[in-house]
């Protein structure tokens, strides 16, 4: 292979690596183009659902449904009911300057991102949409040299909330998803599919610590860290011929066994329970913003 070439292989092949795997806190200072404050939030975040005021108990069956008509925050039209109609109460959160490392070289600085989805109550359990993530585009760092950005896809993530509380007082949370990042170098695209588990209740040492879901919950705050995640090999594709492929695994020593990367990822969340559109707008009783350490976009 050409020498000129390998720089931009190692750095192609390092972004398409640690953006497959997820989020980052990294090098000491800021490029120009690093990712500052999470973007927008998505325009088609989901509402709220559930039976509405007066839903009979046990519920109705489909030959004899309820029929509603009201304004009510989960209803706002006529709809007739029957079975059990599960609380989904919608919700806004951000990830702000997360970390992903890949040693020896390898870091993703500064990742930040805004999502909306719905829990599930009784049960806890949460669901965010593929189209209902925003990422701001990260710049990946190769032995301290910053790298091209590259196009991150994610699939449907799904989460889970303890109900047994957690030692400081608050609720432990597990996440999972797929991510494909892609990167194009040379005209030719190469894609890593990953799939991983991130939780509140992992410990890294000397890396990260999770931190439970604290907070009001309008303004709650937690830490998701991750080193379970094995790295897949670069699979050859249409777009990806096999000496690329080849190349970009020789290069980043893949597929890699679970334990070698590191993710942490601090984010914050709104229950909005009283249907807040806007979580930055959200002050205590002097004024303040109900959370501080809470950097929520303006829209």
């Amino acid at each position: 292979m050409n020498r000129r070439w390998r720089p931009r292989l190692a750095a192609a092949a390092a972004m398409l690596l640690l953006l497959a795997v997820a989020i980052a806190v990294g090098p000491t200072g800021r490029a120009a183009a690093d990712a500052t404050a999470p973007p927008a939030f998505p325009t088609n975040c989901p509402g709220a659902t559930g039976p509405p005021p007066g839903y009979p108990n046990p519920p109705p069956a489909a030959s004899s449904p309820f029929t509603y008509t009201g304004t009510a925050l989960f209803d706002t039209g006529t709809h007739a009911y029957s079975g059990f109609v599960p609380f989904e109460v919608p919700f806004k959160g951000i990830i702000y300057d997360g970390l992903i490392k890949e040693p020896p070289y390898v870091v993703i600085p500064h990742l930040y991102a805004s999502v909306c989805g719905v829990v599930t109550l009784p049960q806890l359990t949460g669901t965010i949409e593929a189209d209902n993530i925003n990422l701001a585009t990260p710049n990946i760092y190769i032995a301290g040299l910053e790298a091209l950005p590259a196009s991150v896809k994610f699939g449907n993530l799904s989460a889970n909330l303890l109900t047994t509380p957690a030692a400081n007082g608050g609720l432990d949370a597990q996440l999972a998803g797929d991510t494909t990042a892609s990167v194009t170098t040379l005209d030719m695209t190469c894609s890593i599919v990953l799939n991983a588990e991130f939780s509140t209740l992992t410990s890294i040492p000397g890396v990260a610590t999770g931190q439970p879901v604290t907070g009001p919950s309008q303004s709650g705050q937690a830490e998701v860290v991750s080193n379970s995640f094995a790295v897949p090999a670069v699979a050859t594709s249409t777009t990806c011929p096999a000496p690329i492929a080849i190349t970009f695994n020789k290069l980043l020593g893949l597929p890699a066994a679970a334990g070698v990367g590191t993710f942490a990822a601090p984010f914050c969340f709104d229950f909005e329970l009283e249907g807040t559109n806007n979580p930055s707008t959200l002050v205590n009783s002097k004024g303040e913003p109900l959370n501080s350490n809470c950097p929520w976009p303006k829209s």
